[in-house]
């Protein structure tokens, strides 16, 4: 069976300690992704949240406008977006630097 995506959406995350996270899985709904060294994810947290039952959650926005996935310094056009750890925070695994 083949699965659909929509650009942009987050299919894995592997930052268990973002309350967002829930069996490698983002309940953010959306998220935001940003930095200027790293596609950091901006929606990463410890803190108390309200998760949301969304199926496919979706980059709402990204910063990098380094990314080549990155169209007019907003919107993500990766086919699908996979987040990881880096140092103390989250990042977009999916980053690939423009050309």
């Amino acid at each position: 069976m083949k699965m659909e995506c929509e650009m942009g959406t987050v299919l894995a995350c592997q930052v268990d300690a973002c309350s967002y996270n829930r069996n490698l899985e983002c309940r953010a709904g959306q998220i935001e992704v940003g930095g200027c060294e790293h596609a950091k994810c901006d929606t990463f947290t410890t803190e108390q949240v309200e998760e949301l039952e969304t199926a496919k959650p979706m980059v709402a926005n990204c910063d990098v406008a380094g990314c080549k996935f990155n169209e007019n310094a907003t919107m993500c056009l990766a086919p699908a977006v996979s987040l990881g750890h880096h140092e103390q925070h989250a990042e977009c695994d999916s980053f690939v630097p423009g050309m």
